[in-house]
């Protein structure tokens, strides 16, 4: 099972360079958590209305056709990139979410220049905890066995 993870252990899991944003709120009051280059800092958000924001934009990216999502995934990068951006650095981000945002496709939430994932190599985790148990095992080299034919 996942425990609880202090700091110092947290810390140990980010490689300098690398970041995390850790979300967590209800309602109107949500904070983001950043932690890179061994320290946190926390960001008060203004989220008014994220539900539904997070709700329309989902709405909106099931018709391809269409552009109509482009300004709900620059509100929502608005609301939560936006305001911890300048503390992030480096070239990857660790993104865990809470509520409503582990349905949010942060990939697609786009600046009015790029999307996320073309600033970021991005990843999405359940809990900061979960870092812990990921590359425990060096699999670069492991190749895929077939069976015989």
């Amino acid at each position: 099972s996942v425990g609880v993870m202090s700091f110092e252990q947290l810390s140990a899991h980010i490689p300098a360079g690398d970041n995390l944003i850790e979300y967590f709120g209800s309602g109107d009051q949500w904070r983001a958590f950043v932690v890179t280059n061994g320290k946190v800092t926390a960001v008060e958000l203004n989220t008014t209305g994220l539900d539904d924001l997070v709700n329309n934009f989902r709405r909106q990216l099931l018709n391809p056709s269409s552009d109509s999502y482009r300004a709900s995934a620059q509100a929502l990068y608005g609301l939560l990139i936006k305001p911890v951006e300048h503390l992030l650095a480096g070239d990857s981000l660790t993104v865990v979410a809470h509520g409503a945002l582990h349905y949010l496709p942060f990939n697609a939430l786009h600046d009015g220049d790029d999307f996320l994932i073309d600033k970021y190599s991005l990843r999405l985790l359940p809990s900061a905890s979960v870092l812990a148990y990921l590359n425990k095992h060096d699999n670069s080299t492991a190749a895929l066995q077939l069976p015989p034919t």
